[in-house]
């Protein structure tokens, strides 16, 4: 049986026992987050290490732990969340978010796709706000393995220390039935995010005589940041599919119209004046457009 990769069992290690722990599928199957090593000191030579884990917490303690010890050039360490999926193309990818470390996404993919072709996976990274900062803070760091020689870790047999699985199809498709009922959450959530959006529009454009511009703004301006954001989490697995689309496209539409009717208005002559009772009433809808909004746009982190 492989050794179980950690930021301990890798100092000793050989390439080879290495390879061995990586490629076991187990241990990828089940990772919900990641810690990437660029240029670490491996018999001598540069390679990328790749540590899962099965919980994000436990990551998270151990970038600390890493950062703390300075056990690896903080500019060269990444922890973050994985996801492993089919992408549109039906090939095995993981999807990396960077959340700690100063390891920047740009130069994850190009170290470690090498790596994780050797179980057929492709790489696709992003970086948070936070992975950010570590970034800036390491920036002089001074790279000690700067004269050390690459190595791809390609002279070691593709085949060498594999984990044993006999049925690696039925594996993988294991890991996407896995995946699929927290996806179809997600995507659930989405697409209720984006109709109540764009019945709140709906209901904005309705106010537009009677609500002055300046009031429907700030509103407008939320509503294209998390439908931005929303369009990102569409992203997310590589393909939006038609419904998702759709919702999006709507939302859109809707949004540009809001904003015509609202400039359209603003340039027109004032009407009849609102009598007390039709100035409460709109008082209380857009109080009940603006908490849905509040309530959407603070679980999308938009202020």
């Amino acid at each position: 049986m492989a050794e179980e990769l950690s930021l301990d069992s890798i100092k000793e290690m050989k390439k080879a026992d290495f390879i061995k722990a990586f490629k076991n599928k187990a241990a990828w199957k089940k990772a919900k987050a990641v810690i990437f090593l660029v240029d670490y000191k491996l018999e001598g030579k540069k390679a990328v290490i790749a540590i899962p884990f099965k919980k994000e917490n436990e990551m998270k303690l151990e970038m600390k732990r890493l950062k703390k010890e300075k056990l690896h050039l903080l500019k060269k360490s990444g922890g973050g969340t994985i996801v492993i999926d089919k992408n549109a193309e039906g090939e095995r990818e993981a999807t990396i978010e960077l959340i700690m470390g100063g390891l920047k996404p740009e130069l994850l993919q190009l170290k470690a796709s090498p790596l994780f072709d050797k179980i057929k996976v492709k790489l696709s990274a992003t970086q948070t706000g936070e992975a950010l900062e570590d970034a800036a803070a390491a920036e002089n760091e001074v790279d000690t393995t700067e004269n050390l020689p690459e190595d791809n870790l390609d002279d070691v047999d593709a085949d060498e220390g594999e984990e044993d699985n006999e049925e690696e199809t039925a594996s993988e498709t294991e890991t996407a039935s896995e995946l699929n009922p927290k996806k179809e959450a997600q995507k659930e959530d989405l697409e209720a995010k984006l109709a109540l959006m764009k019945e709140n529009v709906d209901k904005m454009e309705k106010a537009v005589g009677t609500t002055p511009k300046e009031k429907l703004e700030p509103n407008v301006q939320k509503y294209e940041a998390a439908l931005a954001q929303l369009t990102k989490a569409a992203q997310a697995d590589g393909v939006i599919d038609k419904k998702e689309q759709a919702s999006i496209d709507e939302l859109k539409a809707a949004l540009e119209n809001l904003k015509k009717s609202m400039d359209e208005n603003s340039a027109a002559p004032q009407g009849k004046k609102l009598t007390e009772e039709q100035k409460v009433k709109i008082k209380e809808n857009m109080e009940k457009i603006n908490a849905k909004l509040a309530a959407i746009a603070k679980n999308l982190g938009i202020r």
